[in-house]
């Protein structure tokens, strides 16, 4: 299984996941919850066993590539940002303009150092209008 991602912090995210998948019984863990809700709505599962099989061997042979020409991954929402403002204490999500989020924006906004400077729209408006 050849898997493209767009830089090596997405790289390292995928190879996670797929060890989750792949270690301890992460895929086995997922068959019996398919199994179970299948049985529960009295419908077939979403993959067979076989299919769970091929998907195990193919993930344990994976093979991550990075192309810096896809686009990188991304959040709908911002709400995946939150931060405790470090002036008044109120905790906030999102940024300031709305936008999507790539996962090496997230990153980075969820950083120690970025997360030590977190300031609301409020603390962030009033040091705007405070002359330094």
């Amino acid at each position: 299984m050849r898997i493209i991602v767009q830089n090596e912090r997405e790289r390292d995210l995928i190879k996670r996941f797929v060890d989750l998948l792949t270690k301890d019984g992460g895929l086995d863990a997922l068959e019996i919850h398919d199994d179970e809700i299948s049985t529960e709505q009295d419908c077939f599962t979403r993959l067979n066993t076989d299919e769970y099989r091929l998907l195990s061997e193919e993930l344990h042979n994976k093979i991550i590539n990075i192309d810096g020409n896809i686009e990188e991954m991304l959040f709908e929402d911002d709400d995946v940002i939150t931060g405790t403002c470090k002036i008044c204490g109120i905790q906030t999500c999102g940024r300031r303009n709305g936008e999507s989020v790539t996962y090496s924006d997230y990153l980075h906004s969820m950083s120690k150092e970025q997360q030590d400077n977190w300031l609301c729209l409020t603390c962030h408006e009033k040091q705007q209008e405070t002359p330094a």
